[in-house]
């Protein structure tokens, strides 16, 4: 007689999920796919936000009644009414770093702090602070030592091209003697006078030398003032 075989009762058949719950799992995966899109569009939003107010002052340069000025507007302003003037003083500086470069010449932090200093203390005795003196020029410490770095380049390379005699230092102390402070030392006043004769003929040999740089040199203008 065959033998049937009996299923055990612990033994239970997986129930297949109803249609209705498969659409409600479609639905809350749907809702949360929205959730993040949503979010991330929030996120995505506040980003740009913070960028256009961090870059505000790129941007908008100033605003009259909620009216912007633009930066760009200023800019082309700006080079209308002295562009050509700053251009070529900025193709000069380029010029006189391009002929340092080529001659090794270098001025060290300590040659401009060494100046800084120096004028610190004229303008001391002068009842004046630099801070303050800048600020009238619309200057800043690092712009005044960028200033004092090119003007100890062009000293250094015209150096040869200037030479101060003993004759034209003694000539010039007693020609300006009465604005030097009484009691000042021989030896400062000779000083004092040969840092100002050296800038007098380094004012006279630059120009010549500064166009003798650009005739030599390629420089193409792209902008038309």
């Amino acid at each position: 007689m065959p033998i049937k075989r009996r299923v055990p009762r612990e033994e239970k058949v997986s129930r297949v999920p109803r249609v209705e719950e498969a659409a409600e799992s479609v639905k809350e995966i749907a809702a949360k796919s929205s959730s993040k899109t949503k979010i991330g569009i929030i996120v995505v939003l506040l980003v740009i936000l913070a960028i256009f107010l961090f870059m505000k002052g790129f941007i908008v340069a100033a605003t009259v009644n909620n009216q912007p000025i633009f930066r760009w507007s200023l800019i082309q302003t700006l080079e209308k009414q002295g562009g050509k003037k700053t251009l070529d003083s900025l193709v000069n500086q380029t010029l006189i770093l391009q002929a340092a470069k080529k001659k090794n010449v270098t001025v060290t932090e300590e040659e401009v702090n060494q100046e800084i200093t120096t004028l610190t203390d004229d303008l001391k005795k002068q009842g004046q602070d630099l801070n303050t003196a800048l600020a009238s020029q619309g200057m800043v410490l690092s712009d005044l030592k960028e200033q004092i770095k090119l003007q100890k380049t062009v000293e250094k390379l015209l150096a040869e091209k200037v030479k101060i005699t003993d004759v034209e230092t003694k000539d010039f102390i007693e020609k300006n003697k009465s604005y030097f402070p009484e009691n000042t030392p021989q030896a400062e006043m000779e000083k004092a006078a040969r840092q100002q004769l050296s800038q007098q003929k380094i004012q006279d040999v630059y120009t010549t030398w500064i166009e003798s740089l650009r005739k030599d040199a390629k420089v193409n203008y792209f902008l038309q003032f």
